[in-house]
């Protein structure tokens, strides 16, 4: 009896975790398209970039068919009609996605409606971005599972395309001077 207890002190000896915790937890589980339920900072973010690749790719193929077709008053007004038509589900999709990110942070999904106001929406998209959820289950239903490896991925493309574009914004215009003088002497 004894020496199974310095067993149990022994540094070598395997971790006594409780697995029941982890098992026994709840996670969200509704559609991302569903204004019920919950979304972490980097749920909010993939799904967003996602929807803004799908749109943007979208609208290059008409731009594309566009070009192909050629510049008729026509073709315009059909281009723009079919973008029009995918570019209103998405508005609401982005909005579902805000109320489910609204919903983490134990808020209400009404705040969204404030998104359409100049400079507090700048306000409210930090927030979203920048504010943790609230731990555990909250008023909106449990919380949902760690974000996996690609939803990390896809909610880091937004900061380097920003990060990208500042740098370009600085780099190009200083390296066309530094070409202008360079030619110049």
């Amino acid at each position: 009896m004894e020496q199974s207890s310095s067993l149990d002190n022994s540094p070598f000896s395997p971790p006594k975790a409780s697995l029941e915790q982890a098992e026994s937890q709840v996670f969200d589980t509704t559609s991302p398209f569903s204004p019920k339920g919950r979304f972490g900072r980097v749920d909010y973010l993939a799904y967003s970039v996602l929807l803004g690749i799908a749109v943007m790719l979208f609208s290059g193929g008409l731009g594309a068919v566009m070009a192909v077709s050629g510049p008729s008053s026509e073709s315009l007004q059909t281009m723009l009609i079919i973008n029009a038509l995918i570019s209103l589900p998405a508005i609401v999709i982005g909005i579902l996605f805000m109320i489910r990110r609204l919903h983490d942070l134990n808020w209400s999904g009404w705040i969204a409606v404030s998104y359409i106001i100049p400079l507090v929406n700048v306000v409210v998209f930090l927030i979203l971005i920048f504010m943790r959820g609230t731990a555990g289950a909250n008023d909106y239903g449990p919380p949902r599972q760690p974000p996996s490896r690609l939803k990390i991925m896809l909610a880091l493309i937004l900061p380097a395309i920003f990060i990208v574009g500042i740098l370009a914004a600085i780099a190009i215009p200083a390296y066309q001077a530094y070409v202008a003088q360079a030619q110049g002497m």
